[in-house]
This record gives C-alpha cells, sequence and structure tokens, in this order.
C-alpha cells in the first residue's frame, strides 16, 4: 500500500498527558513546522477517537499495514 522514502517520517505513538487541553495539537503542529518530507502515523482502525484527533489536525488515510497479528491500521498522512 504505502512506501515510505529516506527523509520521510513514521510515529507509532502520540500520547497526551492531559486530553482536552489542546497540548496534543500544539505539540504535533510545532512538530509538523520542524520536519521537511512526509510524516506517516500508525493508528488502530478502531481508535476512534486518536482517529478523529488525526483527522481534526489535517492527516488523512493513505493506506494500510498489517502487522505480525494479523490487524489491519490505518495511516493517515499528513497532507
Amino acid at each position: 500500500d504505502v512506501t515510505t522514502n529516506i527523509g520521510d517520517y513514521i510515529i507509532h505513538q502520540i500520547v497526551a498527558k492531559n486530553k482536552g487541553t489542546g497540548e496534543a495539537v500544539k505539540v504535533i503542529k510545532e512538530y509538523f513546522e520542524h520536519v521537511y518530507g512526509n510524516v506517516y502515523l500508525t493508528v488502530r482502525a478502531e481508535n476512534v477517537p486518536a482517529n478523529k484527533f488525526y483527522q481534526k489536525i489535517g492527516m488523512e488515510r493513505v493506506g494500510y499495514i498489517n502487522w505480525s497479528n494479523g490487524n489491519y491500521y490505518k495511516i493517515p498522512n499528513r497532507y
């Protein structure tokens, strides 16, 4: 589905200490300002709150990944 290249970034998890404070939005937007290249993020398809958050900050699904246990994960991408 998705091929990454040298210079692309892959995030496997974002953890917010205080949910609902806007802290995670601030941190991820600052991160985007300092990276040059595509940013890929793996997240479980059934993790609805996380998927809503990633869509809210402008990420979009570009493919699926299959981990060794057979579960599929969405890969949103910064546009």
